[in-house]
């Protein structure tokens, strides 16, 4: 069983261990390493003996400090015999040269090792990292983390038992704690924690999945549902996916997963209402003009969609015809969108439950198109020649209302459908497009066949009396035109207290950041003070394919006093940036600086209070970046003022 074990530490320490500065082959051949990453952690879990090891030698107390110094010493002694002496070196220099810098150095390049897929040596260095700082739980959290994900469960649950005693509300700890005694075999205490988990975090994904794991064993499914649907609720994992499939065949999974985000006003399915039925005989001749008017504008717009259509698609073919000349030539896999695979699951998913309860609804719809059917049927034989023309013009409103009332019933349970329908299409399939031109295509696909559907239910029954003299003029109210482009509907921003995380179809962004501020005791310098902190940027652009991670400080000063105020900051990274390949393009130094000032003041009139009034604001931003390929570049220095914008407001003030 593989173990999704998020240590987010690892990724950090990833990004500043660009700080070693690594040559370019050297970091091409990490990149090419990481790929088989997962099936060497697949085969040294399946290497695994079968048997439930005894853990009667394992403390049940968390270890003391000093105990787990000398657990760490124990397996360093046994790894020495293990790994190569050539590497042994190499570690001890680096442990030499990080003297100064605590265990951050070993750190970073026990996650570079095990990122790379030597987890042997990772292993080795983490330990080796954590013997400087034995109170570094986040060090031995790593460690117990690499120990589960390499199936050595017995070595991480000492190291896990003492973490969970010291944070017994944290749920990485708690989490993988339950994945340790799951991996022991040892269900009820794995249920145990991965509960305690689920408490403080009800959608963690993988606690989640594992308790479903555990329930489904025990023959309650009932339970596992549960889990499985606060997994998905937590995120989308195909194991969670498939299981739940599995369990619920007829439970569609896209209703757990799907943000809380939709597509702009581009084409509103609720803009367009059906128009109304004929109940009378006197008003045949304008609802006559309504539908007609109606399906010509249902019309125009199906040709607009359908030419847009098929000029997105055109692209798209030809796209992909290069990307597949590219992929025979280099042998690199045709690079798609980052929602491709999920979304695509999501769409067949809904195809196969709108299929499932396709039969009975075509039925119900049948019964009620033969109610009609036999209102017509009763309407001609009571209407023959001996009746008169009031009598005829009475029947026909009466069948004609009683028709109305079953065809509104129609609609509205078809309008229902196709509503949904199109929202699910229209959304998935422009999320599970190969590129940017595939997806436009899939959701203009979708408009059009709702405004098929739309011009499908438009149908009435007409009928006369002796009269048919009445008519009306053409009645057009559609204002609407067909526009060109969707927007992505994904557009996440999570803000969190220490920074904030964006997502859509172009770009990933994660910040994080701790500042702290120091502010000014002087009554006069009210709002003056000091931040300063580091900070971690990731940045992912799936067009262009690069990434840039960095990492840094930055200093911030503000000052006020009365009608004046200013500030300046400044900031410093060290960066790597990747290409669409995962190499290395560039690494450096970044440095930017700014400052500005701002005056305001209050002209005291009786009668035009100026208060807020800006009278002068000035700002300059400076900046420069050194990097290994591309050089020293500067930003030159930029001075902008804007001056005494005057904005009166009346307010009366009384003597």
């Amino acid at each position: 069983m593989k173990y999704a074990l998020l240590f987010f530490a690892l990724l950090i320490s990833f990004a500043a261990s660009a700080q070693k500065k690594p040559t370019k082959a050297e970091m091409d051949k990490m990149m090419k390493q990481a790929m088989e990453m997962s099936k060497r952690m697949n085969s040294a879990t399946s290497q695994k003996n079968t048997a439930r090891p005894d853990i009667s030698s394992v403390p049940k107390r968390p270890l003391t400090q000093r105990e787990v110094a000398k657990h760490l010493q124990s397996e360093i002694v046994h790894l020495k015999k293990q790994v190569d002496t050539s590497l042994l070196r190499n570690i001890q220099q680096m442990n030499v040269s990080s003297a100064g810098e605590g265990n951050t150095g070993l750190d970073n390049a026990a996650a570079a090792r095990f990122y790379s897929g030597s987890m042997q040596e990772a292993i080795f260095m983490q330990i080796r990292a954590c013997q400087k700082d034995t109170n570094d739980l986040l060090g031995l959290n790593n460690l117990a983390a690499m120990y589960n994900l390499t199936g050595q469960e017995i070595k991480a649950l000492p190291l896990l038992r003492t973490l969970a005693a010291r944070l017994p509300a944290n749920n990485i700890v708690l989490n993988n704690l339950g994945q340790c005694y799951m991996g022991l075999g040892l269900r009820d205490s794995a249920l145990l924690y991965l509960k305690k988990c689920i408490t403080t975090e009800p959608h963690h994904p993988e606690a989640n999945n594992t308790a479903a794991v555990i329930a489904l064993a025990r023959g309650n499914s009932e339970a596992a549902g549960r889990y499985l649907e606060n997994s998905l609720k937590g995120a989308f994992t195909f194991s969670a996916a498939k299981q739940y499939k599995d369990l619920y065949p007829d439970r569609p999974v896209g209703r757990f997963v799907r943000p809380r985000t939709r597509f702009p006003d581009y084409f509103n399915e609720n803009k367009y209402h059906l128009p109304p039925q004929c109940e009378s005989v006197d008003s045949v001749q304008i609802v006559k003009q309504l539908h007609k008017d109606f399906e010509r504008r249902m019309e125009q717009l199906i040709e607009k969609y359908d030419a847009l259509k098929s000029m997105e698609e055109q692209i798209a073919e030809k796209e992909l015809k290069d990307a597949v000349k590219v992929t025979m030539t280099t042998y690199k896999p045709i690079k798609t969108r980052p929602f491709t695979i999920s979304a695509g699951f999501m769409l067949m998913d809904y195809a196969m439950e709108l299929g499932q309860g396709a039969e009975s609804f075509n039925r119900h719809l049948m019964n009620r198109e033969a109610e009609i059917d036999s209102l017509k049927e009763e309407f001609r034989r009571r209407t023959d020649h001996s009746i008169s023309c009031e009598q005829r013009t009475y029947l026909a409103d009466l069948y004609m209302k009683k028709a109305a009332i079953i065809r509104r019933d129609i609609q509205a349970k078809r309008l229902r459908v196709e509503k949904e329908v199109f929202n699910e299409t229209s959304y998935w399939g422009y999320l599970a497009g190969v590129n940017g031109h595939n997806a436009n295509a899939a959701f203009y696909g979708a408009v059009i066949k709702y405004l098929n559907a739309l011009e499908n239910m438009s149908e009435t029954w007409y009928l006369s009396g002796c009269d048919e003299t009445y008519s009306t003029p053409a009645l057009n109210n559609f204002d609407d035109e067909a526009r060109s482009l969707p927007d992505c509907p994904i557009d996440i921003n999570i803000p969190f207290i220490i920074g904030n995380m964006e997502l859509n179809c172009k770009n990933f962004t994660l910040k994080i950041g701790a500042g702290i501020t120091a502010s000014s005791s002087s009554e006069e310098e009210s709002g003056s003070g000091v931040e300063a902190g580091a900070f971690f940027t990731y940045e992912k652009d799936f067009e262009s394919r690069e990434s840039t991670m960095s990492v840094g400080i930055s200093l911030g000063f503000e000052k006020g006093k009365g009608g004046l105020s200013g500030g300046a900051g400044a900031g410093e990274a060290i960066y790597i940036a990747f290409d669409e390949d995962n190499h290395v393009m560039d690494a450096g130094l970044k440095f930017s600086a700014n400052a500005q000032a701002s005056a305001r003041f209050d002209t005291g009139q009786k009668y035009l209070s100026t208060g807020n009034e800006e009278a002068i604001r000035a700002k300059a931003e400076f900046g420069y970046k050194i990097g290994i390929n591309s050089g020293w570049t500067f930003t030159d220095p930029d001075a902008s003022f804007e001056g005494f914008g005057k904005e009166y407001h009346y307010q009366p003030q009384h003597p």
